[in-house]
């Protein structure tokens, strides 16, 4: 597949089609094309880096955010000059299958934390469930509240080896001193289950990715 189509098969699984063919429309009251702001605020949100984000919030028009688009992932792949984007199939497979497991939470399970770890790390070798007590409250006097009593969440700990990580993230982590396995926990809450520690791992995670500088 030559880079054109492909950057075009990339635009249209994201349902961004109008983009490749230059039609897409302005959202009210702004400059960026909406259909782009619905790119950057969809799942590849767990890879854009901070300074992408500033450059991306910067573009005005069609053409601007289709060429960030093609060197977003250029800057992800591995071989650029071989067919296909291997970093690209994989988000997007990952993305599919968040999106089917954590399903539930009022959002797209590729926007969850869980799926966000998913999509940046893939599946673990290890996982674990606990329990953590932790206070519920009610209103005590003088607007102060008050622990009444405990409740029991459910915890749920990913645990990584080198063997589950793609290698650069593996050397960067090795770099920086980290022994594994590495691990993310999230703890289930009435409406979700949200991320309490790795999110340093999953930042690293995101900016490992990058094959070039830019």
């Amino acid at each position: 597949m030559n880079r054109s189509l492909a950057s075009a098969a990339v635009l249209l699984s994201l349902g961004l089609g109008g983009l490749a063919a230059g039609g897409c429309a302005l959202g009210a009251g702004s400059d960026q094309p909406a259909s782009a702001r619905a790119w950057v605020e969809g799942p590849v949100r767990w890879l854009v880096l901070p300074d992408e984000a500033r450059r991306f919030r910067r573009l005005s028009s069609s053409a601007e955010v289709l060429h960030f688009i093609e060197e977003f992932w250029r800057r992800r792949d591995p071989d650029p000059e071989a067919p296909g984007n291997p970093v690209a199939q994989r988000f997007f497979e990952r993305v599919q299958a968040a999106d089917l497991l954590y399903a539930g939470e009022g959002k797209p399970g590729s926007l969850t934390d869980r799926g966000r770890t998913l999509i940046l790390l893939g599946s673990p070798s290890v996982l674990r469930y606990t329990q953590r007590s932790a206070p519920t409250w009610e209103p005590g006097g003088d607007r102060v509240r008050q622990p009444s009593a405990t409740e029991q969440l459910r915890v749920e700990v990913w645990g990584y080896v080198p063997a589950d990580l793609p290698e650069r993230l593996v050397a960067r982590l090795e770099e920086s001193g980290e022994e594994f396995p590495v691990e993310v926990t999230f703890v289930e809450e009435p409406r979700a289950t949200v991320l309490v520690a790795g999110e340093e791992l999953l930042e690293e995670a995101a900016r490992a990715a990058v094959v070039e500088e830019g």
